[in-house]
């Protein structure tokens, strides 16, 4: 089960990267918590081990979908997640469709780590059939994994993206004649791009972001008047209130004088 071992090791690598984020996931709580949620549809190319035939064989294919994001201003924030992905090859062609949870965050902004678990149905096409007029199979398909996106410009991010899936055909004597559950285990690695649909009123998430959108918001300026718009009137002022008047400056009262000498009657 190396695929699977691999797929494990990686959703554990997606899950701590997010959660080691608290950090700036905390610094960016208050944009979240204003953010309504965003709709990404991504796509890409598949590596696949299908775990039928021998271990050399693998498929290529292609896997696209979507997922609707919502964010509580949570440190993750959960996803409802829709992917198809098929692929052929020498010996089969595999394709599923599934839905389920996404859990991903932000981490420095830039990277978005996250990991997912979804159901669905799985179709197992033989390219030789094992016996004439059996050209299929189909099973519930559960899928687990994660991967990261790293954003690149504007609304378009990389995606990297691995999953181990795990399918119970039941009872087949036909491919199983020794009896037991006919159970697969195919091991996905997808390399590919995310899109995120932009919507005008947008505030404050900085998950997948462009980074012109990131910039601290400006207050808008107030809108300027119509042409034919009357002036508006004039404010009345008082009138400056009069300066007090100059007052002379007080006259000290005279020093006292001592009276004049009397001279001697004449002889």
């Amino acid at each position: 089960m190396p695929s699977r071992t691999l797929a494990l090791t990686c959703s554990a690598l997606a899950l701590t990267a997010a959660l080691t984020a608290a950090p700036t996931l905390r610094a960016q709580a208050v944009y979240t918590a204003e953010k309504g949620a965003n709709i990404f549809v991504f796509g890409g190319y598949n590596y696949v081990k299908p775990d039928f035939g021998p271990d050399s064989y693998h498929n290529n294919g292609v896997m696209f979908g979507a997922d609707y994001t919502r964010y509580f201003g949570w440190r993750i924030a959960p996803s409802i997640e829709l992917r198809y992905q098929t692929s052929s090859g020498q010996v089969v062609k595999e394709s599923t469709i599934s839905g389920g949870l996404k859990f991903g965050a932000d981490f420095h902004q830039r990277y978005h780590p996250y990991v997912d678990f979804l159901a669905g149905l799985g179709t197992l096409h033989y390219v030789v059939p094992p016996v004439p007029g059996y050209p299929d199979d189909h099973a519930l398909a559960y899928t687990f994994g994660g991967g990261l996106d790293i954003d690149v410009y504007n609304n378009f991010a990389l995606k990297l993206d691995v999953q181990s899936q795990s399918w119970n055909l039941g009872e087949n004597l036909t491919i199983k004649p020794q009896g037991g559950d006919f159970t697969l285990s195919p091991f996905v690695a997808t390399i590919g791009v995310t899109y995120r649909i932009p919507f005008h009123n947008e505030v404050g998430s900085t998950i997948h972001r462009p980074r012109e959108e990131r910039a601290p918001r400006r207050e808008a300026a107030p809108p300027p008047p119509p042409p034919n718009a009357p002036p508006p009137p004039a404010v009345e002022q008082a009138p400056p209130a009069p300066a007090p008047a100059e007052t002379a400056p007080a006259t000290p009262p005279p020093a006292d004088t001592a009276p004049p000498a009397s001279t001697p009657p004449p002889q």
